[in-house]
């Protein structure tokens, strides 16, 4: 929930960096300020403020793409949530299931993959290689939407359109569910994706783990089981450390 003033320069720059850091190719001050319906005028500020401080690059042709200080923003904030690092030994046994192996979080609407380990490839593979993806069309989106209020789930879809369900109504159902049985279950042409939120004594649940693909040859039920179980792990694992470091 936003305060009661809250600095709006602060918040469209947050704005740009995001949309600039999800963007596959370089991005002109034109596109971006179109992109995120704000004056053009106003984001050529906040870029050139941005590439001043080494957040942004601004290229030959004019156009922007990440800087040397986004870069350090991403490191940094993965070294110290330190969630990755702890979860991957976890995630990796996952693997046996022959599916998709993910771990992401939620940014208002869209899901970012933290880890996105499809079949047959390596650990080193799954980091920064998915994209961002709707929250609502995704199981992870799902079973962290399912922990967010009333207020923030207003204001991200009432009256809007959402993807992959007709009304919001709808929605509001879905996440009830996932309430009540712990498990987000998406099916699609590919196979079923299953997530479970790792849960945070402190605080709302800010990631989630997911199995993902065909279950064949595998049980639904066993699935769900290692999903709830690794993120369960992930959580204790997490907190255990946070512990530790609060008594050093």
């Amino acid at each position: 929930m936003l305060p009661a003033q809250p600095n709006k320069s602060l918040i469209d720059g947050i704005e740009v960096i995001l949309a600039l850091a999800s963007s596959a190719d370089r991005v002109r001050c034109t596109e971006l300020a179109r992109y995120l319906g704000l004056e053009t005028t106003r984001v050529n500020r906040l870029l050139k403020t941005l590439a001043a401080v080494g957040i942004v690059t601004q290229e030959a042709d004019r156009s922007y793409t990440p800087g040397p200080g986004m870069h350090v923003l991403s490191a940094m904030s993965l070294f110290g949530s330190g969630l990755l690092r702890r979860a991957v030994p976890i995630l990796e046994p996952l693997s046996r299931f022959g599916m998709v192996v993910a771990l992401g979080v939620v940014w208002r609407d869209q899901v970012a993959y933290l880890y996105h380990r499809p079949p047959g490839t390596s650990s080193a593979e799954a980091v920064g290689r998915a994209g961002l993806f709707p929250a609502t069309r995704s199981s992870i989106g799902l079973a962290l939407l399912a922990h967010q209020t009333q207020h923030d789930l207003n204001r991200l879809y009432a009256d809007r359109e959402i993807p992959g369900f007709a009304r919001f109504s709808d929605l509001e159902s879905r996440l009830a569910e996932i309430r009540r049985t712990g498990i987000a279950a998406i099916g699609s042409d590919d196979g079923t994706s299953f997530a479970a939120a790792i849960a945070q004594p402190d605080r709302e649940p800010y990631a989630a783990v997911a199995l993902s693909g065909r279950t064949t040859g595998n049980n639904d039920a066993a699935v769900q089981v290692a999903v709830r179980a690794a993120a369960e792990q992930i959580s204790t694992v997490v907190g255990n450390s946070k512990r530790q470091e609060g008594k050093s």
